[in-house]
């Protein structure tokens, strides 16, 4: 029994969520988050365009995970004074990098890295690109509008 209480002890104080006084504050938090996932996006990319497959899929595996960390940080971020418009289209926006990670982003490194890429493949890759743009401007402007 001891031993449990000494495990969950610390995990309460891990566990516990931010508070903010401003909605400022709340706000540059969850923006905060975002630039992250934004920073591991721009990795991949950088990975795609310049190193091999390998690589490529290495940063898409860090990706996912970073992405997972920051939708379990905003699941776990409190309302701001009963307000969660915000931080419920940040978790929006977040679950669709996520879904474009595992599915979009895996198949356009599969392509790109065939070892003999057709015009079919090209093409494949800019409907890729297309598909992820059009779809972002809905998530982008329910975050930009909460």
């Amino acid at each position: 029994m001891l031993v449990s209480i000494a495990l969950i002890s610390p995990l309460k104080s891990i566990s516990q969520t931010k508070s903010f006084d401003e909605p400022i504050e709340y706000n540059d938090y969850i923006i905060g988050l975002q630039n992250e996932i934004g920073v591991e996006i721009q990795a991949f990319i950088s990975a795609v365009t310049n190193d091999g497959k390998s690589d490529a899929l290495a940063s898409l595996n860090n990706l996912i995970a970073v992405i997972d960390k920051k939708i379990t940080d905003l699941s776990n971020l409190s309302d701001f004074e009963g307000n969660t418009e915000f931080r419920d289209a940040g978790l929006e926006l977040f679950k669709f990098y996520k879904s474009i990670a595992v599915n979009e982003y895996k198949e356009f490194v599969e392509i790109k890295f065939k070892e003999i890429a057709d015009d079919d493949d090209n093409t494949k890759l800019e409907e890729i690109v297309k598909r992820i743009q059009e779809n972002e401007k809905e998530y982008d402007e329910v975050f930009l509008n909460a």
